[in-house]
């Protein structure tokens, strides 16, 4: 036997010729690294709760040892732990407790942490209670090897009938507001509430001191009363009058201006309103009532014949309110989604435009232009140019062709940058502007410009213009001197175009 977290060791003795190996095994399944005569196990849990033998083996043969029986201790767990009571003068308490753990189970009961004589049962009865008998009850349970202190239970013998301090006041507020009825009562604990409407109709779950009417309703008003009681007695509070007013509808929360939704996409328009319920709602196509269309949130499978001017009505008994209107566009011509973007790379380097558009009503065409001239082949959706030069500077977009129309996309430019090498010094003096020269390897018929900038949030500004003045290859430098002293170093760009 042993117990839990605890330590133990199994040897054998055996005689035979050397060499003798040994391989222990729990439960028959060989034990990783237990190659020795004696077997230890640390840190005992429940897992090795089982029957161990060793296999010993020489030149002539092998031989296995009779199992010997692992079994762990029950320490002591308390599963039930004895509740606080509440009684009257000459009542009686009990307490009882539930627990676990290896035979036999000594119970002692405390009171204020003093054991009390005699208390050496699974339960502890307290007869004809005083007020002196109020206090902490505990019991410690043990065996053997372990013991567990309960959790503490208090007593109280109770004097005090239950009175009320503070009465529940009226209140008015507006339907879809939050109403709250409260009393202060004392006397022993526990006390008990129960609130009533209209005197005798028990609200039910009002069993707290606050009765709270989180969106209040007109269909609560009334009087209501609360009972409080405990063990000793029972008083009723005055009656206290709720009084919900009714309120017309007010929107909150507006459908969108205007939405161009793709064709087939699901779109939802919704509004968010309040006053007293119930609320109807009634959504217009153009005018018109949408069939169905009765609740807060319209929903729409988009068809052409579905754009149009979309508005809501929302009512109650004492009024209507009508939202904004929301406009939905819906083309079977084909509609851009995202536009082409404009492009800064090094010449040499791969680049792609991409337009995006709605996906019906299909085939769609396309056609890519640069500088306003149609792209010779360029007739897919993205448009890659796999090494960039200068010649390729310039504006594209590309036009959308389906059954139904043609649409232009918006222009994206692509710049052409140039590989520089950039030197910077100010002689190491804070009080001197910076100087800074820029040199490119530069081929003919490009002019390069220059640009700078001190972070990347700010626009770039032009230093200057260069060209090579023959069809020579050769490097230009570029000159750059800051305007005001304790300059930062600039980032440059070089950008290129093909002279014309």
């Amino acid at each position: 036997m042993a117990q839990v977290g605890g330590t133990v060791s199994f040897l054998v003795m055996v005689s035979g010729d050397p060499p003798l190996t040994y391989q222990w095994r729990r439960g028959g399944t060989a034990i990783s690294g237990a190659t020795g005569p004696m077997l230890t196990v640390t840190n005992i849990q429940s897992t090795d709760a089982a029957t161990y033998d060793v296999v010993v083996a020489n030149n002539s043969g092998t031989v296995t040892s009779s199992g010997a029986t692992l079994a762990l201790l029950g320490a002591v767990s308390i599963t039930q732990q004895p509740i606080s009571i509440t009684v009257i003068p000459g009542g009686t308490a009990v307490f009882t407790v539930t627990a676990t753990g290896d035979a036999p189970l000594v119970y002692q009961w405390l009171f204020g942490g003093v054991p009390i004589a005699g208390a050496n049962l699974t339960t502890f009865t307290v007869v004809g209670a005083r007020e002196q008998d109020s206090g902490i009850y505990q019991v410690v349970v043990a065996n053997s090897f372990s013991s567990q202190t309960s959790a503490a239970a208090v007593l109280t013998v109770g004097t005090n009938p239950p009175s009320i301090v503070t009465q529940p006041q009226d209140v008015t507020v507006d339907s879809g507001e939050t109403a709250t009825l409260s009393v202060v009562a004392n006397g022993s604990q526990p006390l008990v509430f129960q609130w009533y409407r209209n005197g005798t109709e028990a609200v039910a779950g009002a069993t707290n001191a606050s009765l709270v009417f989180s969106n209040a309703q007109p269909v609560h008003n009334g009087n209501y009363t609360v009972v409080v009681s405990n063990l000793i007695g029972s008083v009723v509070s005055q009656p206290a009058t709720l009084t919900v007013e009714v309120v017309p509808p007010t929107i909150t929360a507006q459908p969108p201006e205007a939405l161009e939704p793709c064709y087939n996409d699901t779109v939802s328009l919704i509004v968010a309103a309040q006053g007293t319920e119930p609320l109807y709602y009634q959504w217009f196509q153009d005018g018109a009532p949408v069939s169905g269309a009765t609740n807060a949130t319209l929903l729409l499978t988009v068809q052409t014949n579905q754009a149009g001017t979309y508005h809501v009505v929302v009512s109650n008994a004492l009024n209507i309110a009508t939202s904004s209107d929301c406009a939905i566009t819906v083309t079977d011509q084909p509609r851009i989604t995202l536009q082409p973007e404009s492009r800064a790379v090094l010449v040499g380097s791969n680049v792609i435009f991409r337009v995006t558009h709605c996906d019906f009503p299909r085939p769609f065409g396309y056609q890519w232009y640069l500088d306003g001239s149609p792209i010779p082949d360029a007739t897919n959706v993205a448009y890659v140019i796999p090494s960039v030069s200068f010649t390729n500077t310039g504006a594209y977009f590309v036009t959308v062709t389906n059954l139904f129309g043609t649409v232009d996309s918006e222009a994206a430019t692509l710049d052409v940058l140039v590989p520089f090498i950039s030197d910077c010094d100010n002689e190491n003096d804070p009080d001197l502007p910076i100087f800074c020269t820029v040199t490119i390897n530069a081929v003919p018929d490009v002019e390069y410009t220059l640009y700078y900038r001190f972070s990347s949030g700010d626009d770039w500004t032009v230093v200057g213009t260069l060209s090579l003045p023959d069809a020579t290859p050769d490097a230009l430098v570029f000159e750059y001197m800051s305007d005001f002293e304790d300059s930062p170093e600039p980032l440059f760009q070089v950008i290129g175009v093909p002279l014309l």
